[in-house]
């Protein structure tokens, strides 16, 4: 939702920002098999990348807070 917002303040309109929140993850993934760019692409993939970092912050914000 955050990146929809982004790319709305971007583009300073909701239609074709909806269209980029769709198409631009459709159209990296399609440009990061090819062989090119096989090293780079775990790294600039947001869906590969982020899942670590999610999942420590959730980790973080369901611990206990010790004293």
């Amino acid at each position: 939702m955050l990146t929809g917002v982004a790319f709305g303040a971007v583009l300073l309109a909701s239609a074709p920002a909806i269209v980029a929140l769709f198409v631009l993850p459709i159209m990296w993934t399609a440009v990061a098999s090819l062989s090119f760019f096989a090293d780079a692409a775990p790294w600039l993939d947001t869906r590969l990348a982020l899942g670590p970092l999610l999942i420590g912050t959730w980790r973080i914000t369901r611990r206990e807070v010790a004293s």
